[in-house]
């Protein structure tokens, strides 16, 4: 397995390893919630009020999703990290293909749910009927990249259970900078509107998961079957 990412923990100053590890993490779960906020700049800046402030109730329905998928994530880097401590490659991939096959399954169903029930979430989140049309169009386009936010936080808890916690940080840094450019251009310059900073956000959790596959294809020797 490729160790040039790895941080041990019974190795050296075991404070320098805890705070070298944990950074990217804090970081990663900044730059994770400030997709609603940069959307919400853009909004704010190119479309108008309503438009804002049906992101505004929508933000605290996706930090909610959020959060609820970076605990999933803590689950799978129980499962890997145990397979990768007895040291058999093979129980590593096995691991982490159970761990992404539940994800996407999981994903995928919680997202079909979600967008039935959108309306619902909506209205408890206090969503006024000046906004409510634009808020669910915006809610719903964001759901249907809810596979993505599950499979990249089931993926990162995977590489951090190898000892890599800096490729998620990569990957949300990335994804981030990807995200400013593509609502500035579907929604400043192509004029989308709404539309334009949920598509943006949709792509960008899809780039992310490809970053994170790629990373645990090259950590696991590109033999993940």
């Amino acid at each position: 397995m490729n160790k040039r990412r790895d941080i041990s923990f019974t190795q050296g100053n075991i404070i320098t390893s805890i705070l070298l590890f944990s950074l990217p993490i804090i970081a990663g779960e900044l730059l994770q919630n400030l997709y609603n906020s940069v959307d919400s700049l853009v909004v704010g800046n190119f479309v108008g009020p309503a438009a804002l402030a049906a992101i505004g109730v929508c933000g605290t329905l996706t930090q909610l999703l959020v959060g609820f998928f970076v605990g999933m994530s803590i689950g799978s880097t129980v499962v890997v990290s145990k397979a990768f401590g007895r040291g058999i490659e093979e129980d590593v991939q096995r691991s982490i293909r159970y761990t992404f096959t539940f994800s996407t399954c999981f994903g995928v169903l919680l997202s079909l749910v979600a967008i039935l029930l959108s309306p619902l979430l909506l209205r408890v989140s206090g969503a006024n009927q000046e906004v409510f049309s634009e808020a669910l169009l915006y809610f719903r386009i964001y759901l249907v990249g809810l596979p993505f936010t599950v499979t990249y936080n089931s993926g990162a808890g995977a590489l951090r259970a190898l000892g890599d916690s800096q490729s998620p940080f990569l990957a949300l840094a990335l994804t981030s900078v990807i995200n400013v450019a593509l609502d500035l251009l579907l929604t400043g310059l192509l004029r989308m509107g709404i539309v334009g900073v949920a598509v943006a956000t949709v792509i960008s959790q899809g780039i992310s998961v490809a970053f994170i596959c790629h990373r645990l294809r090259c950590r696991i020797g590109g033999r993940w079957r």
